[in-house]
């Protein structure tokens, strides 16, 4: 196939991304915008910049994406074998829909960095150790990428394992924030978190064959975690749960008595999104970012699937198209964060997160009406949601509403989580002791009682 398949890879990669130049910052990459920090020197600026610790301009920031994205879909063709099938699966997923929080988010660069050293290390399996060591300060998504050698002649890499996780030095401090602030649900492992792993493994598998609904937030098991009631409704079984079911039974039947390619990128897309598959619950529960570097294993998978059909030239064409389509439509999410937010709700209009989110950008943009419209829909949908309370409350407080104010931090103390109940009372306190000046400066004092003639 020779340098053809090169071209190709290239010239789709960029006319699908052109539009993606011209995006701009959304969630997260604003504040490694606004940061006021001043590098020593231009290396530095270049490291910062590539790391996302500090942004200077969204499109050569853009573009740093789009290069990382299409070394990745390079790579897809050469670690996988330079074949066709390895071929049809770089193209599909340098248009996947589910892969721009990779190719196009600025801060979900590190997830694509890291999928690139992991591709890398497999395709240079005689010098796995430096593309693999290379990439721990990016992401913990590349950790198990030395089981990927167990059927072949290096398989004795998969001691490099706990090296990593010694040498991951640089995301210590993340994963213990995170832990110290998950709930004890989250970090406690019980016999039900089996039925919550087959159905995140589920619901990531039909998002990367069928990417119908997107965003930055997914409703599903978004609430897992958080009350009794949500947990109780995390781990019970629906659909995604019997799909997950049958993903492990044909990767483990097949694996050890039908292996094929077809099956080693079902087995790459199980080893990768197994670790966001909510055994410990210190991220977001599903989140497309993590489906990145999974994604490349499904794509592979069902271009062989695809070449073992009838007519493999129309099936495939027909699903490039589909994928190719969503993507031109959900890149428009990208242009700025309000524009995202609004995608978001389009595709969840009954998660609340997504209104909590827009509430926030349109407050730090001055419409603090739009604000407020925007948090009481979200309200609507969860009405003992705590940031949803205190964003209003502290809204209505600057808008000199108190006693309503006063009526939504009730709300919150009546409702808060019982793990979560001091760190609450120590924040409404606060924000009592700010409306009460907040009173005071507007001329109303509160309540006195008549004295006593």
């Amino acid at each position: 196939m020779g340098i053809q398949a090169y071209l190709i890879i290239i010239a789709v990669t960029l006319i699908a991304h052109f539009r993606a130049l011209r995006s701009g910052y959304i969630v997260d990459d604003e504040a490694a915008y606004r940061k006021k920090v001043v590098p020593a020197n231009k290396a530095q600026e270049i490291w910062w910049q590539f790391m996302g610790i500090k942004y200077y301009e969204p499109q050569l920031e853009h573009l740093m994406n789009l290069t990382v994205h299409l070394i990745n879909c390079l790579l897809i063709y050469i670690a996988f074998g330079r074949s066709t099938a390895s071929l049809m699966a770089a193209v599909l997923f340098s248009v996947h829909p589910a892969g721009m929080m990779g190719s196009v988010w600025l801060s979900g660069r590190m997830y694509a960095v890291a999928a690139m050293f992991a591709l890398l290390a497999y395709a240079l399996k005689a010098f796995f150790p430096i593309p693999y060591l290379l990439g721990t300060p990016f992401s913990l998504s590349m950790l198990l990428t030395p089981l990927t050698l167990l059927r072949t002649p290096y398989w004795y890499y998969i001691v490099f394992i706990p090296v990593f996780i010694y040498l991951a030095k640089y995301h210590r401090g993340v994963v213990k924030l995170r832990y110290s602030r998950a709930t004890s649900q989250a970090k406690r492992l019980t016999y039900k978190k089996a039925i919550v792993f087959c159905k995140s493994l589920g619901y990531y598998m039909c998002l990367s064959l069928i990417p119908t609904k997107l965003g930055v937030y997914h409703d599903y098991l978004y609430n897992y975690c958080l009350t009794d009631k949500d947990n109780n409704e995390g781990e019970r079984v629906d659909r995604f749960f019997w799909i997950g079911l049958i993903i492990l039974y044909l990767l483990i039947t097949n694996y050890i008595f039908n292996y094929n390619e077809a099956m080693f990128g079902l087995f790459w897309f199980v080893l990768f999104i197994a670790q966001w598959c909510n055994i410990m619950t210190l991220q977001q529960a599903i989140a497309e970012r993590y489906l990145y570097l999974p994604l490349a294993g499904v794509m592979y998978m069902i271009s062989n699937m695809i070449l073992a059909t009838t007519y493999p030239g129309y099936i495939y064409i027909a699903i490039f198209v589909y994928y190719l389509t969503r993507f031109q439509i959900q890149i428009g999410s990208f242009k700025n964060a309000m524009n995202c937010a609004e995608y978001n709700i389009l595709n969840f209009p009954k998660l609340y997160a997504c209104w909590t989110w827009k509430g926030q950008i349109a407050r730090e943009s001055g419409r603090f009406f739009t604000a407020l419209e925007s948090w009481f829909e979200g309200w609507k949908l969860r009405k003992n949601d705590f940031r949803l309370n205190n964003n209003i409350a502290i809204m209505l407080t600057e808008m000199g509403f108190f006693d309503d104010a006063e009526g939504f931090l009730n709300h919150i103390e009546a409702n808060a989580i019982p793990e979560q109940a001091e760190n609450i009372q120590k924040h409404i306190a606060e924000l009592r002791q700010r409306i009460r000046k907040a009173r005071q400066k507007a001329g109303y004092p509160g309540l006195k009682l008549p004295k006593r003639k």
